[in-house]
């Protein structure tokens, strides 16, 4: 759309259209891009209700907001337990390392 209002104003400043033949070019091409916006506001969910301290209840998110990744909560939980396999991993190393240093 840029490109298009670019060429009409290099046009209109070059005398090749009207005042009003712009001005309506213009607003058509405005027009037009609005119609072909299909773009979705973003919004913000917070992932845990607790952590914020609202006892507030939330509104739940539009139909157009319906792609929100529930596993953000799986994820932490994995990677919990991942930290807690590999410290006892380490912990299991450095005991075997040290019996068999004794």
């Amino acid at each position: 759309m840029q490109t298009n209002l670019k060429t009409l104003s290099r046009q209109y400043a070059n005398g090749l259209l009207t005042k009003d033949d712009y001005r309506q070019a213009r607003a058509d091409l405005i027009d037009q891009a609005q119609d072909n916006d299909y773009t979705e506001p973003q919004t913000t969910i917070p992932l845990d209700d607790t952590e914020s301290g609202s006892s507030e209840p939330t509104e739940p998110p539009s139909s157009a907001n319906q792609r929100v990744d529930t596993s953000s909560g799986d994820d932490r939980k994995c990677r919990q337990k991942n930290q807690l396999l590999m410290s006892l991993i380490v912990l299991l190393a450095v005991a075997l390392g040290y019996l068999a240093w004794s």
